[in-house]
């Protein structure tokens, strides 16, 4: 038994082959009735199952080693091992030290968690001697056909999401697909989940509304797909982002008072949407954005998946290729974490040239800040508070302005409509209205706003004060 996070993990040797199990989990549940039926042909008794799970749990909480499982994608010694989910437990090896650089291998030293919905991935094509752009070059020509975003600079940013899904360790981005009604987003996201974390259920689940929800969806899967989203509540935008960039939360325990649960992941996820639902910008400058236009052929679902299914392994190798260059021209940096989305852009770069030859790490960084430009400035179209504190700042005579952060929202405040209540989003006092311009750094930048809040007296008549200045427009 080991300690996994706040969890415990029973390893089961069942053929010769480890099956690791949570022991709050139903699959232990169900392993253990099942040995037990095939060895007394009777069933476990209610009462006796349940204290031993817990004597098990409790044992293990104090005198079991912590070791780290993982779901679909794991590390061990720069090595990068994804698993198949074959009954034979077999694995894909990315070791940057070989030639070849990927195989499929049995011997795999790391632990994985299968969740109960897992469906296995296509064992890739034996490497050949071809060389690593045509592999690439093959993979990504079958790719894009499926994917009808609105420019090929949109495809190769999908492309180099899922390839780096493939990456032991993040921050991960967020990849959010908009698209309109009967465009086919979700059977196109659920045929490229397919391609890294394939699932019984598909892609059909909803955006948790609690972070417990989100530590329960997560569990269940390595790259969980939100699919049809109508909003990201702020709560859950930061659970969001502490998902991308392995940030532990904790939540309080069921039926407890006091007690609660630690929770700690880092995983890539994607959000498909009519609209675009990230306000937050923490959330913002993780996301790549993409939008889908309707495909020129509409093809029925069980056609397409049938098309998908025949040339998923060469995808997958594509794939495969992609990472294990990136590996070697963008090794991972384990002992520091990155700043945002650094490592990623980095292993962009690396497809981008792979697939379009010299300059495509050019067109990708392009590409990337492309969808960054527009997040922001749809972000400042929407926002109920940055065009009145431009129009504001314009009808200052320095267009600056200086006070307290008070009067700053009554000022702000007598811009609205008179007459019907505050748009949705609007702060409600001041202090709401300081934490609001604090989260919009990025956008403020965008608009030429400089914004900056201090302190002005002291004791009863110490106050926040802002300062504001307009650069440019």
């Amino acid at each position: 038994m080991y300690r996994w996070s706040d969890e415990v993990v029973a390893v089961f040797r069942l053929d010769d082959e480890r099956h690791p199990v949570r022991i709050r989990g139903s699959e232990f549940e169900d392993l253990v009735r099942d040995l037990y039926w095939q060895a007394y042909e009777a069933r476990v008794p209610k009462e006796a199952l349940e204290a031993a799970r817990a004597t098990l749990f409790a044992f293990a909480r104090r005198h079991a080693s912590a070791r780290e499982v993982f779901i679909r994608v794991g590390r061990h010694e720069g090595r990068v091992y994804l698993d198949l989910g074959t009954p034979d437990h077999a694995a894909v090896v990315i070791d940057p030290a070989e030639v070849p650089g990927w195989r499929v291998t049995h011997e795999v030293p790391v632990l994985f968690y299968r969740p109960s919905d897992m469906e296995a991935l296509p064992v890739p094509p034996v490497r050949t001697a071809e060389t690593s752009h045509a592999i690439v070059q093959r993979g990504f020509e079958a790719f894009r056909r499926f994917v009808h975003a609105r420019n090929d600079d949109e495809v190769l940013l999908i492309w180099c999401f899922f390839v780096f899904c493939l990456s032991p360790t993040g921050p991960f981005p967020h990849l959010l697909v908009m698209a309109s009604s009967k465009t086919g987003k979700t059977v196109t996201m659920e045929l490229l989940r397919s391609l890294i974390d394939p699932a019984i259920k598909g892609t059909s689940r909803n955006m948790p509304t609690l972070p417990r929800e989100l530590m329960i969806a997560t569990r269940g899967c390595y790259l969980p797909v939100f699919d049809n989203t109508s909003v990201i509540s702020g709560e859950m935008s930061d659970a969001l982002c502490r998902l991308a960039t392995g940030g532990a939360f904790a939540v309080r325990r069921l039926h407890t008072d006091d007690e609660e649960e630690l929770f700690r992941a880092e995983r890539p996820f994607v959000t498909t949407s009519i609209v675009d639902v990230v306000a937050r910008p923490d959330l913002l400058s993780r996301t790549i954005r993409v939008r889908l236009r309707p495909p020129v052929r509409k093809v029925e679902p069980v056609k397409l998946r049938e098309l998908f299914e025949a040339v998923r392994p060469d995808i997958l190798a594509g794939m495969l290729e992609c990472a294990w260059m990136a590996m070697i021209q963008a090794p991972l940096d384990t002992t520091e974490k990155p700043s945002r989305l650094q490592t990623f852009e980095k292993w962009a770069e690396v497809c981008a040239r792979l697939v379009l030859g010299d300059g495509g790490d050019v067109r990708i960084q392009q590409a990337f800040a492309e969808s960054q430009h527009e997040a922001m400035l749809d972000a400042v179209d929407d926002s109920p508070v940055l065009p009145l504190l431009v129009a504001f700042l314009k009808d200052q005579p320095t267009e600056t302005w200086q006070g307290p952060m008070t009067d700053l929202f009554e000022r702000l405040r007598e811009r609205l409509p008179s007459g019907i209540r505050p748009p949705a989003g609007f702060p409600g006092n001041a202090r709401g209205l300081s934490q609001k311009l604090g989260r919009s750094e990025a956008e403020l930048a965008l608009i030429g706003v400089h914004f900056e809040t201090g302190y002005a007296g002291s004791g009863r008549h110490k106050q926040r004060v802002a300062s504001l200045s307009l650069l440019s427009y």
